[in-house]
């Protein structure tokens, strides 16, 4: 730290420190939603689910790049 009481020097150290670790949680929390909702509607006997497991793939695939914002790092 160069001076005392620097926010921005605060704000960097969090960042560094907290958002890949909520990306990481984020990432898993959304594939096991997911792969539950999948499940889910292969077990379940209501025709408009059929489609769910079809679907979630291409959900999948589209919140990837989303979900990889959340550090502004990308990978």
């Amino acid at each position: 730290m160069e001076k005392a009481w620097d926010l921005k020097e605060l704000g960097e150290s969090l960042k560094a420190a907290g958002l890949p670790i909520a990306e990481t949680a984020t990432e898993q929390v959304v594939e096991l939603v997911l792969d539950w909702c999948s499940e889910s509607c292969v077990k379940d006997d209501k025709s408009w689910n059929d489609m769910g497991p079809a679907l979630i793939p291409l959900l999948k695939s589209a919140l990837k790049p989303q979900l990889d914002k959340i550090d502004g790092v990308e990978g």
